[in-house]
């Protein structure tokens, strides 16, 4: 600690006392548990300063591990403009993956890993290049499911692959754990765990995981690797897991030099194997950990703070910490339970521009965010806004009409109810894919340029055998695309029905679902609950649906029917984006998922859907991170 008085160094100036401790600590390993809005960042990149202006350690000795590229710029930048050097440069600061990659092409041959290896990554994981088909990973999962003959879900089982590298479990290791239980599901997961683990080294790839896995291996071989490093700091450590652990461990294995930053009451991340416990653990593993705790919030009002510590604190295993806000009381939140989710939507559109409106040109849309469990809540949300005139943004997603999975249902829909819809046929004709490609389709599109033809009337042509398109494949392509004409035939008898019934038929008998989970295996839920929004909507509409009321004279209502309706009542509300000159200039509400918000703020934040079954999940497995997640989306808040 700086004695009383002193004149400070521009990088410790503005520091409140706690900030002071924690960034000047003379302790060989600190734990700051930093609240949030009460300056995490700042202490690390300060502490970086620190290090580097009065500890006078090299930059290329300190590595800062960050869990986001975002992260690592934003304090690249900060630590740059207070020292005013290009010392920076030397620093070693990025996600941990990035480091792990840097040491492995630099001295993985140590551990025969060869250095001219490929990162394989999200799409590419699972890729066999031996069958240039199996482009993405459901391929070769599939294949090694078929070839066992097992009838596990792949995306299951690339998830519980991932889980088990990051507890740092081997193929070999997770199979000899498996003699005593002798589990079927469990030795098709070592079955294929294995073949996976062939496939990578074979090609030379290492998976996200395996950058970690392989530079632990690395520095328990070879740890003078590392023997430069005298300082090694770790942000949002509450996101660690055991992998993790043991990697900034090894990293600091010349000195046992460490600072971590995070904060327990943030720790949302339990589905991808975050393990908050490495907290206690540190304190066990370093007897010597000086724990400093920030709990000045800058960001949020008193009445906010008061509220999400009360939700917090129902806790009873979390460490003991407050906050305290800088900022006078505020409002209480306010909690408002409504009907449903359209009445939700309506009520947030009405409520978002009553404050727009009151406090002038103090709040506009773009102070404004709504934070929510999941992006497939968004459908009543987005069409109460749109209704409303207010525009918005999806953070780091998409409205929910530009979704791809609503986007192929709804060309399904409008196929349905005219073939003669070209763009409709144009992106659902080979989804799934029926093996009509670009080329070929190129080809019926000449084809009914010439004779001035709808690409439905050419495409019944070429079924019929009256136009060539494929060559030799073409009685196989004429029979998988003869299939997709009589299923859109038999829904257009269908044209009557309900539309939640009609999209449900969509779904089976195109075998869309299918399709889905093989195109997306992590994600493939939710599409399908976006599909369901869908549905849920279109029954809503239908019992919703307004007329022209009767005034006596005669009406044509013999070419309307159920779908017709319901396709143009869409239509005009995705145009609803709130364009006017009376919102221009004057930004945009953000909606994003609380995982997505984590870290940013806002004037004013509204948190929909905290119901049973959406907060808390109805698959959630720990409550207390349910808890946490609404925790974090309480304090994005500043003052509403």
């Amino acid at each position: 600690m700086l004695p009383a008085g002193a004149n400070l160094p521009a990088h410790l100036a503005a520091l409140n006392a706690a900030q002071m401790a924690a960034v000047t600590s003379p302790a060989s390993v600190l734990q700051v548990l930093a609240g949030p809005g009460s300056g995490k960042t700042r202490v690390i990149t300060c502490r970086v300063v620190h290090l580097i202006k009065s500890a006078k350690i090299d930059p290329s000795n300190i590595i800062v591990a960050t869990f986001t590229n975002k992260a690592a710029n934003e304090m690249k930048h900060r630590i740059q403009s207070m020292l005013g050097s290009e010392l920076p440069s030397k620093l070693i600061i990025g996600t941990f993956h990035a480091t792990c990659r840097k040491y492995l092409i630099n001295y993985g041959h140590h551990i025969k890993l060869w250095p001219n290896f490929r990162v394989a990554d999200a799409e590419e994981r699972l890729r066999s290049l031996v069958n240039p088909s199996y482009s993405t990973s459901k391929s070769i999962i599939k294949k090694i499911i078929k070839k066992i003959k097992s009838e596990m879900d792949p995306g299951t089982v690339q998830a519980r692959i991932s889980h088990l590298k990051a507890n740092n479990e081997s193929a070999a290791f997770y199979e000899a754990g498996l003699m005593k239980t002798k589990k079927v599901v469990s030795e098709d997961i070592a079955k294929i765990y294995r073949d996976y683990e062939d496939e990578l080294i074979a090609h030379n790839l290492l998976d996200f995981d395996d950058l970690l896995i392989r530079m632990v291996e690395l520095l328990r071989k070879m740890p003078q690797c590392v023997g430069n490093i005298e300082h090694v700091l770790i942000d949002e450590y509450q996101d660690t897991n055991l992998i993790q652990f043991d990697l900034m461990s090894l990293l600091a294995s010349a000195r046992s030099v460490i600072t971590v930053v995070g904060d327990p009451d943030q720790s949302i991340y339990g589905f991808r194997s975050a393990d908050r416990r490495n907290l206690k653990k540190l304190l066990q593993c370093y007897k010597e950990t000086e724990t400093i705790t920030l709990e000045q919030n800058y960001r949020s009002t008193g009445a906010i703070l008061h509220s999400s510590l009360s939700l917090i604190e129902q806790e009873t295993s979390r460490p003991p910490k407050s906050l305290q806000s800088t900022i006078m009381s505020g409002t209480r939140p306010t909690y408002r339970k409504l009907r449903d989710n359209r009445s939700e939507g309506t009520w947030l559109a009405r409520e978002i521009n009553r404050i727009v409106k009151r406090t002038g040109t103090m709040i506009h849309y773009g102070d404004i965010a709504v934070l929510l469990r999941s992006a497939s809540l968004s459908f009543e949300l987005e069409r109460g806004l749109g209704r409303a005139g207010i525009p918005y943004r999806m953070a780091g997603g998409k409205r929910f009409f530009d979704r791809a999975e609503i986007k192929d249902v709804m060309a399904y829909l409008r196929l349905i109810n005219d073939p003669s819809d070209n763009s409709a046929l144009l992106r659902v004709i080979n989804v799934p894919s029926r093996g009509f490609g670009e080329s070929r389709l190129n080809k019926l599109i000449a084809e009914s340029e010439q004779y001035h033809t709808s690409l439905w009337t050419s495409l019944k042509s070429f079924i019929g055998g009256n136009t060539r398109l494929c060559g030799r494949s073409e009685d196989k392509v004429r029979s998988t695309l003869g299939a997709f004409v009589r299923t859109i035939e038999g829904l257009e008898k269908m044209n009557g029905e309900a539309i939640d019934v009609l999209i449900q038929q969509i779904v089976q008998k195109t075998r869309y679902r299918q399709y889905l989970e093989a195109k997306n295996p992590h994600d493939f839920q939710e599409k399908l609950d976006n599909i369901k929004e869908l549905q849920e909507f279109a029954l809503d509409a239908r019992l919703r649906e307004d007329d022209l009321p009767d005034i006596g004279l005669e009406r044509n209502t013999t070419c309307r029917t159920p779908l017709g309706d319901f396709l143009a009542h869409i239509s005009l509300m995705s145009d609803l984006v709130g364009n006017s000159e009376e919102t221009a200039g004057k930004g945009i509400l953000t909606i994003s998922t609380i995982h997505a918000a984590k870290g940013l703020e806002w004037p004013v934040v509204f948190v929909p859907s905290i119901y049973q079954g959406s907060i808390p999940h109805s698959r959630a497995e720990d409550i207390d991170e349910e808890r946490r997640l609404l925790f974090v989306a309480m304090t994005r808040a500043q003052r509403k």
